[in-house]
């Protein structure tokens, strides 16, 4: 992937397979991890490729180093890119080496975006006209795989994965899709209406009758 890259903190725990609030914790360390960027009404941080290298140095040296040698780490990827291997105290690190290391976890995230196609603000499962994130809301909001692919029978359980697994990495931007199908919600509808009907299916009002 391009050096220029950047990654939303989403896409990053996805990376290394780490919950977001471990890597929140890790930006809140560092004030210069990453940068601020706006998206509509919206500001984020997102990292780039030194940034991801950083979080692969740490895995594997990370506990032998103290809040001042991990910022020294990240300062040295910052500017040491053009360098073969940087130095932390006594440590020696290989740029190449992490950074093929960190490749190889990026594929992963290329492989789960080639699933969908279109729009990437609201992408379709690729081969088919439906809403990656309309199937994950559905999954979401209780619906079982049975009831999703009952729903959307053109389907198949690694789509709904997938799908699930892409909403979670890379979250859906603005209205969220709701979390029961229009099919569903239809019925239920129609069964409130039931409910209210009277017994043998016809309202009467009494002031309409004629006085015998």
């Amino acid at each position: 992937m391009a050096e220029t890259m950047t990654f939303t903190l989403r896409e990053t725990a996805f990376v290394f397979g780490d919950k977001l609030k471990n890597i929140v914790r890790l930006i809140d360390e560092h004030a210069e991890l990453g940068v601020k960027v706006t998206h509509g009404n919206r500001s984020l941080r997102v990292l780039g490729m030194p940034d991801l290298i950083y979080l692969q140095a740490l895995n594997e040296v990370g506990d032998l180093l103290t809040p001042r040698g991990r910022l020294e780490l990240h300062k040295a990827l910052l500017h040491g890119r053009a360098k073969r291997e940087i130095f932390v105290g006594k440590f020696s690190l290989p740029i190449d080496q992490l950074q093929n290391d960190v490749e190889k976890r990026l594929d992963a995230l290329k492989r789960l975006k080639d699933t969908v196609e279109g729009n990437p603000e609201d992408p379709f499962i690729k081969g088919t006209r439906i809403e990656v994130y309309r199937i994950s809301a559905l999954v979401d909001g209780g619906a079982t795989r049975e009831t999703v692919l009952t729903d959307y029978p053109s389907l198949t359980d690694e789509q709904i994965e997938l799908a699930c697994t892409y909403a979670e990495a890379i979250p859906k931007k603005g209205r969220p899709y709701p979390k029961i199908s229009f099919k569903r919600a239809i019925g239920a509808l129609c069964l409130d209406a039931l409910d209210d009907a009277p017994a043998d299916g016809v309202r009467v009002d009494s002031n309409s009758l004629n006085p015998t």
